[in-house]
């Protein structure tokens, strides 16, 4: 029942962010009970075995490319996260649904400052933003005049990224970003959730019929252990 009511949670999150640009679904996945009772064996391991029944992760792979209108709009082909700061801190994502702030640096929709290979990007005044252009390496071009670069950024295990909001991920101190090698940066264009909400409605009823199957089989064995007290007692 923890594990359903964990999956429920996951596939509630996957909807309610079905349609953010860059978001990477949860996934809820359970421990074999072998496998937990083998851990819980273990000296110095918890013995609250119920705890390790769900694992969540995250679904890294692509999702579909949307062409926009808006210049200000990238997405990447292939891996790789666009780096975001805000704070000092360091953030990666998959959202690049970008605008312009008053000082003409580029920043997601949340106020995070999008960073170029030289720190935050900023775009001059006089740029022609109707003719923007970027190359696959994250270079911004407008009538052949180039105005910075966009900063990709990979990393060979996406395991180690904790997700701190829909579409932001963060990296432990000790891991260094790498250069996206199969990437190709592109705008006029936004990478849609790789959740589908067919799948998640699906999903959501089948994990809302498996708890209230089990909430019913633990009121049965309820019930049993009730009565043979009473017979014992009797």
């Amino acid at each position: 029942m923890l594990y359903q009511m964990d999956r429920l949670e996951a596939v509630t999150d996957n909807l309610a962010n079905s349609a953010a640009p860059g978001y990477k679904k949860t996934v809820s996945s359970q421990s074999a009970f072998d496998a937990m009772v083998e851990k819980a064996s273990v000296p110095g391991m918890p013995d609250s075995g119920y705890s390790q029944a769900a694992r969540r992760s995250v679904d890294f792979s692509p999702g579909p490319l949307r062409t926009t209108d808006n210049p200000l709009d990238f997405a990447i082909n292939g891996d790789g996260f666009f780096v975001v700061e805000q704070d000092e801190r360091t953030f990666y994502t998959r959202n690049g649904r970008f605008q312009l702030d008053p000082n003409g640096q580029l920043v997601t929709t949340g106020g995070f400052v999008v960073q170029g290979r030289d720190g935050p990007l900023t775009l001059p005044p006089d740029a022609d933003l109707s003719q923007l252009t970027v190359d696959a390496d994250g270079t911004l071009r407008s009538d052949e005049r180039e105005l910075g670069a966009i900063r990709l950024a990979g990393f060979s295990d996406t395991s180690v990224l904790n997700r701190v909001g829909p579409t932001l991920f963060s990296a432990p101190a000790d891991v260094e970003p790498e250069i996206p090698q199969n990437s190709r940066a592109t705008n006029r264009a936004v990478e849609g959730a790789n959740t589908s909400i067919y799948e998640e409605m699906a999903e959501l009823i089948g994990t809302t019929r498996s708890f209230e199957i089990s909430q019913r089989m633990l009121k049965q064995l309820d019930q049993s252990a009730g009565e043979t007290i009473r017979q014992l007692s009797g």
